[in-house]
């Protein structure tokens, strides 16, 4: 009797294995492993930008308070650093939300670059563009009135900005190689590893694209430009620059469009009722990865598609893939959903490795050059999970929020030397002080000419 048990026992262990992975086949295209998160943290607000270095030894963090953090690779928070403090000489408090903070990344880590929108002084020039060294160094910082996005060579040699109504490219000692300021409403920039060409995004679905130099070498639209605050255009580069996925997000429909060096369009595509869109290029420009709506599409160089993930086949909700990532050699995607707080992470074959509950929807997401490590956050939380983790040990909590480096004296004084002790201030300040200093010995003379033709009778 008790024999007959036992074999019952094991067949209904081997049933409900066997129903679990057929689930995970039929969920999307390969079982769904476990959990493969390392740790979770939360940063000292709402995360606006994440990067990641390209082994994911070291995360670049920028929170909506205007603080920008590093941390490894184990969760240790190695520099926090926020100047937004500036807000209190104006007349509008600090709130949550004002201080959006893009970041980048070089490849080893070795450098941060910081660029703050500042909502509550969008119109002051002040040192919004922020370089850090791995130890928390400010090295260098470049005044602005606000940074859209910002983008680094692998190398850190060359830093590109979308700010002030166009684009700006910096060397590694902060100096301005080129300034483009008259190209409108700032979406994102990209610049090619070598920093020979750089592409910039804004409204009205604008792309231009320019060489080492700055001179203009391509300009395109991607579909109707509808004005600005209408379209959302995002951009991703091929390492080289040779190739441009730009991605448009509007109230109707949604088009991806593939350019090369020159402008020229190479192939489009739409998804009509697609509000929220997202793609992301392979280092090569071999593969491209676009998020549409409930779809989830891999695309080749020449626009045809691979292979298509549809979120309805494991979801009841219009789950949308609103991020997604794609590593530099285009061995791994990610992609999170937006109403079932899903992380999923596939191979270029198209199989599911795993999915992750990733708390009340993803706002960032980020993945080093071969997948292995994928970074993203929910509102404050920050999550590091690995592709092939050993599942044998548990994620753990990372403290993110100690020890911020509030550097308001500093600040204050570059303020002050940005807004207003510029060249042009002070040759002004010159010219009033010789003025005035001519007046007063004007008067001087003049007084002393007037004693000698009527002087004063002693008595």
């Amino acid at each position: 009797m008790r024999f007959s048990q036992g074999y019952c026992y094991i067949a209904f262990v081997l049933l409900g294995v066997f129903l679990l992975t057929q689930h995970g086949i039929a969920a999307g295209g390969g079982a769904v492993l476990p959990n493969y998160e390392i740790w979770k943290g939360d940063l000292s607000s709402s995360a606006y930008d994440l990067a990641i270095s390209s082994s994911g030894e070291y995360i670049a963090a920028g929170s909506m308070d205007g603080t920008v953090s590093l941390i490894d690779r184990s969760g240790k928070l190695l520099w926090a650093y926020n100047n937004a403090q500036v807000t209190g000489l104006q007349q509008n408090a600090d709130r949550d939300g004002d201080k959006w903070v893009s970041v980048a990344i070089s490849s080893d880590g070795g450098y941060v670059a910081a660029g703050i929108w500042d909502n509550a002084e969008s119109r002051v020039r002040s040192p919004k563009i922020l370089f850090f060294d791995r130890d928390g160094g400010l090295l260098w910082t470049s005044p602005a009135q606000y940074v859209s996005d910002i983008a680094m060579t692998p190398d850190g040699s060359r830093i590109a900005v979308a700010a002030d109504r166009g684009a700006l490219l910096l060397d590694q000692t902060g100096s301005v190689v080129w300034e483009n300021d008259r190209l409108g409403f700032s979406n994102t920039i990209s610049v090619s590893d070598d920093g020979s060409v750089v592409a910039w995004t804004g409204a009205y679905n604008k792309l231009y694209l320019f060489d080492a130099t700055g001179s203009l070498i391509g300009e395109n639209t991607l579909g109707p430009g509808r004005g600005w605050g209408m379209d959302n255009l995002l951009g991703s580069m091929s390492a080289d620059g040779s190739l441009f996925l730009a991605v448009q997000s509007g109230p109707d429909e949604g088009t991806v469009g593939l350019f090369g060096k020159d402008g020229s369009l190479l192939w489009t595509s739409t998804e009509p009722n697609s509000s929220r869109n997202s793609g992301d290029l392979s280092a090569t420009g071999e593969y491209a990865v676009i998020g549409m709506e409930n779809k989830i599409t891999l695309i080749d160089r020449k626009g045809t598609p691979i292979w298509t993930q549809d979120n309805s086949a494991i979801s009841a909700q219009n789950d949308r893939y609103y991020l997604v990532a794609i590593s530099r050699d285009g061995s791994c995607i990610a992609a999170a959903t937006e109403v079932g707080n899903r992380l999923s992470v596939w191979t270029k074959n198209g199989d599911r490795i795993w999915a992750a509950s990733v708390g009340s929807g993803t706002n960032r997401l980020a993945m080093s050059s071969a997948g292995e490590y994928i970074v993203t956050a929910s509102g404050s939380t920050l999550y590091l999970f690995k592709k092939d983790r050993n599942t044998n040990d548990p994620p753990y909590l990372a403290n993110l929020k100690s020890n911020i480096r509030y550097d308001t004296p500093s600040f204050v004084q570059s303020y002050i030397f940005s807004k207003y002790l510029t060249a042009g201030n002070l040759v002004i300040g010159a010219m009033v002080i010789g003025i005035g200093c001519g007046a007063v010995y004007s008067i001087w003379r003049m007084k002393k000419y007037l004693r000698g033709k009527n002087p004063r009778k002693r008595v």
